[in-house]
């Protein structure tokens, strides 16, 4: 949003911009991890109070999720890049 989104309400070329990237974004996160849901990327479904607590206690917050962050921040810098030599 911060990058492609509108300067101006009803700027609706940089609406449509930014939901292609967030698309395309998702689909190569997704194609990488399998998946874009923490229930499926951590095995464990966080809303349920003990598979919470057995997630922190895995480390899978510190061994996991890192990884998942790289991810998106790499995937990001190539939309990013590569619009701009659009």
């Amino acid at each position: 949003g911060l990058e492609f989104g509108p300067a101006e309400a009803g700027d609706t070329a940089a609406k449509d911009k930014t939901y292609t990237a967030t698309q395309l974004l998702q689909r190569r996160f997704i194609e990488q991890h399998g998946s874009n849901q923490c229930k499926d990327l951590l095995d464990r479904d966080l809303s349920i109070e003990k598979e919470y607590r057995e997630a922190r206690e895995s480390g899978v917050f510190k061994t996991r999720c890192p990884q998942f962050v790289e991810t998106t921040t790499v995937l990001l810098d190539e939309i990013i890049q590569s619009n701009k030599t659009k």
